[in-house]
Order: C-alpha cells, then structure tokens, then sequence
C-alpha cells in the first residue's frame, strides 16, 4: 500500500514540476522577446529620426547663400540646429570630416556637453561602412544611450560634415508593459496551477487505484493457478 501511495505521490509532484517548468520558461522568453523588441523598436525610431534630420539638413543646406562647405557650415547653420532640434526633439552635433566639432545644439560650442572631437577609430569605422551610417549602444549613469553617426554630404556628393545624434533610449512604457504582463501570466498561471493540482491529484490517484487493481488481479491470478 505504501507503494502505490509513494508512486502517486511521486506521479502528483511530476506534473506540477512540468507545470511550474512551464511557467518559468514563458516568462523567460516573454523577457527575451521583450528586450529584441525593445531594441528593435529604439534602432528603427533612431533611424527615422537620422533620416528627417538629414532631410532637415540638407533642405537648410541647399537653400543657404553660403557655400556647401565645412567651413561655412558654422554659418549656414548657426541658429537652424536649434529649430532642428525643437522639430525633432533631438540633440544635433556637426562635426567635420576630420572629426573636430562645429557646432551642437546642446549649448555653444565652447561649453556643450558634445564630445569636442571624434575618435579616429570612430571615424574609420564609418568609413568601413557602406552605407555610411554608424549606430553606437552605450550606458551612461541610469540611462541608455544609442548614437547615431552619418555623413552629411554637399550637391556634388562631397562629405562637409558628420552628424551625430545622442539619443536616449527610454524603456520606461515597455518596462511596464512588461510587467504588466508578467503580472497578468502569474495570476493566470496561479489559476491553472490550482486547478491543475487538483486535476493532477485525482489522475494520480486514478493511475496508482488502476495499478492497484491490475496488481490485484494478476495476484489472485497466480494464487488460483498455484492451487
């Protein structure tokens, strides 16, 4: 007897330890999904951003009197950077092709927050890339940060500047998505999970009485046969 009450017991635990397992496995994929997603959604927001900035850019370019030039951009874009930058709700560096900085819309140039120059590995790591376009992932006191470098490019396709765009990457709406989530499934799940102990508990004792039985007969069985 204390058998086929240890093997349903046995059988009980094994079902809420698949049922648990479960649990723990959703909830981790739901937080991996959660964060692919939230990379994703970041890198495509900074790339429609880079791409209305640069139209900005080059719309104030080709309008300007000055000259298309490195040089002149100080000038072309003296107080537009900050309009730019109302627009789109986004900092604006220029930098030139050598990487020494222009002009920034965080504040003057000699006081801006703005790096004052650009790595030359930064540099040629823009320039291995075909397309131009360089998205950096960093983590700054309690913020992250994702920034964007590209070049900006005169009517005869010479490069006159890089542009860099720090961008901050608030997951605070999908952080509590995700947790809203989590708590919905753990309410779900606490549902199920009572309900599946007592649908657990009354299989084991199904399959340990159908043991039982089987058990029984087969000895009977053998009892007449010796008689």
């Amino acid at each position: 007897m204390s058998f086929y009450k240890s093997l349903r017991f046995r059988i009980f635990f094994a079902m809420l330890f698949v049922l648990v397992l479960t649990f723990i496995g959703l909830a981790i994929l739901t937080v991996i999904q959660y964060k692919e997603e939230a990379e994703d959604y970041h890198s495509e927001r900074l790339l429609r951003k880079e791409q209305n900035i640069k139209q900005n850019l080059n719309y104030v370019l080709k309008n300007s009197p000055y000259p298309q030039e490195t040089e002149a951009l100080q000038y072309i874009f003296y107080n537009k950077i900050f309009e730019i930058k109302d627009i789109h709700n986004l900092d604006v560096d220029l930098y030139s092709p050598e990487g020494q900085l222009i002009l920034s819309s965080q504040n003057k140039v000699s006081d801006t927050s703005a790096k004052k120059t650009l790595s030359q590995n930064l540099i040629k790591e823009l320039n291995k890339n075909g397309n131009e376009h360089l998205v950096q992932s960093f983590k700054q006191g309690n913020e992250n940060y994702q920034s964007s470098y590209s070049y900006l490019k005169s009517d005869t396709f010479e490069t006159i500047a890089i542009v860099h765009l720090p961008y901050i990457a608030d997951d605070g709406f999908m952080t509590k998505e995700l947790n809203e989530n989590l708590m919905r499934m753990s309410l779900l799940y606490g549902v199920m999970l009572l309900i599946s102990i007592g649908i657990a508990y009354a299989l084991s004792q199904y399959i340990t009485r159908s043991l039982q039985s089987i058990s029984q007969r087969l000895t009977s069985t053998q009892l007449l046969g010796q008689n």
